[in-house]
């Protein structure tokens, strides 16, 4: 591996230098790449951008995007606004069950005391329905002991 690096940093150094000696030839000046040296942008005559302000976006996209920031500000206030009414909707419906679940006791209520009462009401009457019977029995073998038997 060692042997290897130091073939492929000869192999650059090699071709760095013939490129020193030999440059490509063309209209500009061939400078071969070096860390330490500083390249200045190429300016294109007539051109406005600068290599620099290559991807950093115009006023129009800007501005396209600060639209769309703000109709998203606006969907947001409007899904705001719908939460609002969906909290308003579920207040007022909470307000409606309390009173249903207030009314719900009351009738329970009222429905408890009328089973106690009717409940006192059938104890009333088992109790009469027992005295009652009770009586006509005692009647019964009070009139079968005063009257004659016809089968004597």
């Amino acid at each position: 591996m060692i042997e290897y690096s130091n073939e492929l940093g000869n192999l650059e150094r090699e071709i760095a230098a013939e490129l020193r000696n030999n440059p490509p030839q063309s209209d500009r000046q061939w400078v071969p790449p070096d860390a330490s040296i500083g390249v200045a942008p190429h300016v294109v005559p007539g051109h406005p951008l600068l290599p620099s302000d290559i991807g950093k976006p115009s006023d129009h996209e800007y501005e396209l995007v600060a639209r769309e920031i703000e109709c998203t500000g606006i969907e947001l206030m409007e899904r705001a606004k719908q939460c609002e009414a969906m909290i308003n909707d579920a207040l007022g419906l909470h307000e409606e069950l309390k009173l249903g679940a207030e009314r719900l006791r009351r009738e329970a209520a009222l429905i408890s005391r009328q089973m106690q009462n009717c409940t006192q009401m059938t104890s009333d009457v088992r109790k009469v329905w027992g005295e009652l019977k009770d009586r006509i029995d005692s009647l019964s073998r009070t009139d079968r002991l005063a009257s004659p038997s016809f089968n004597d």
